[in-house]
């Protein structure tokens, strides 16, 4: 018979957990939010960043071309 010690089953639970978020991280499949609304924010977010860094490498392009033509 082996006794465990206090709190290891919460600890192998955390440790588990870290494990299963860092397989996701790595395996590059997020899960996606179940709560529809919570979908269309995420996504609308998604498509804002979007917009601000095809913007900022317009500008940052725009500004290497006039530089080099000074």
């Amino acid at each position: 018979m082996t006794l465990s010690r206090p709190g290891s089953q919460a600890m192998s639970f955390f440790q588990h957990s870290a494990f299963l978020r860092l397989r996701t991280l790595i395996s590059g499949t997020p899960r996606r939010p179940r709560h529809p609304l919570l979908r269309v924010a995420l996504g609308l977010v998604g498509v804002a960043l979007l917009l601000v860094l095809l913007a900022v490498g317009l500008v940052v392009g725009l500004a290497m071309l006039l530089a080099g033509m000074l």
